[in-house]
């Protein structure tokens, strides 16, 4: 009898590492609809990039959903999340990817010292705050984003890995000037991801974010396409985010090399394919998980 408990433990714990699931959610939007203020960008045709990085990273297509333009709504995002949450086992390998519109947003729930949130463009996010018509609800915050992943890493335990890539504007903090994040057409030499104006709402605004929960620490690996006070500048010969094209042109080593040394070949590669030197990317996690590979 103890060898055969003995048996089912092990088999046990086999499965725990054997199970372990591999699980990619991959948001690209590059065409807003007109009446919503958003020009026309890349995002979309960033998709087949970062299917490509992660099945040579051992991803299946079937581990890999994907929500493109009109898919990606709020409503969508959301549900693809909450799907995420509930299929997620301990020891599972998740890995988010957002290429789209970013934007700052008036912080109300006094969590940014800067007086600004960052936001997610949803595919049905407007871009300017409207009472009465729109009032930012379809925005999605980075407040509501560190909640989800929070949710996540729960779930998937310490043996797990939770990596978030966004190849979007992400400024954060006032200091920024706002008005070089412009953005021009597909068709012309130079196109930036993100808004040229912050969606400013009063302090008595939308009771969704008054009552937001404050974020909690990561515990997760973030990497973004620039810092917060740069432009987040597409390839120029490639309709293509440059992180996104810089992660698949360094697919074969993500496996190998650490976030750490993983960061300066990002920026070499951002600097060549987006011909600029004035974007850097930047990763925020634990000290431990920058020593680990983001597969």
């Amino acid at each position: 009898m103890r060898i055969f408990n003995l048996v089912v433990v092990c088999l046990w714990l086999a499965c725990g590492t054997v199970c372990a699931a591999s699980r990619a959610l991959v948001i690209g939007i590059g065409e807003y609809p007109a009446e919503n203020g958003w020009s026309k960008i890349s995002g979309d045709k960033d998709v087949p990039y970062v299917v490509k990085t992660l099945e040579a990273n051992g991803y299946a297509k079937s581990d890999i959903v994907t929500l493109i333009n009109a898919a990606a709504t709020r409503e969508n995002i959301i549900r693809a999340f909450n799907n995420l949450i509930f299929t997620c086992r301990k020891g599972d390998n998740v890995y988010i990817h957002y290429s789209g519109h970013g934007q700052l947003v008036t912080d109300l729930n006094g969590d940014e010292e800067s007086g600004y949130d960052e936001a997610w463009v949803p595919y049905d996010a407007a871009m300017a705050y409207i009472p009465g018509i729109y009032e930012g609800e379809r925005h999605l915050l980075d407040d509501e984003i560190n909640i989800i992943l929070h949710k996540l890493t729960k779930k998937i335990g310490d043996t797990g890995r939770l990596t978030v890539i966004s190849d979007a504007c992400h400024s954060g903090g006032i200091t920024c000037d706002v008005s070089d994040y412009a953005e021009s057409n597909i068709g012309d030499t130079v196109v930036y991801r993100g808004a040229n104006s912050i969606f400013t709402m009063p302090q008595n605004g939308s009771e969704h974010f008054i009552k937001m929960q404050k974020p909690v620490s990561e515990s997760w690996i973030a990497i973004s396409a620039c810092m917060y006070y740069q432009n987040n500048k597409e390839c120029v010969k490639i309709r293509c985010g440059s992180l996104t094209y810089a992660l698949y042109m360094l697919r074969d080593k993500l496996g190998a090399i650490s976030v750490e040394t993983l960061m300066p070949l990002l920026k070499e590669n951002i600097s060549v394919m987006a011909n600029t030197k004035r974007q850097d990317p930047c990763a925020d996690a634990p000290v431990y998980l920058m020593n680990k590979p983001i597969f």
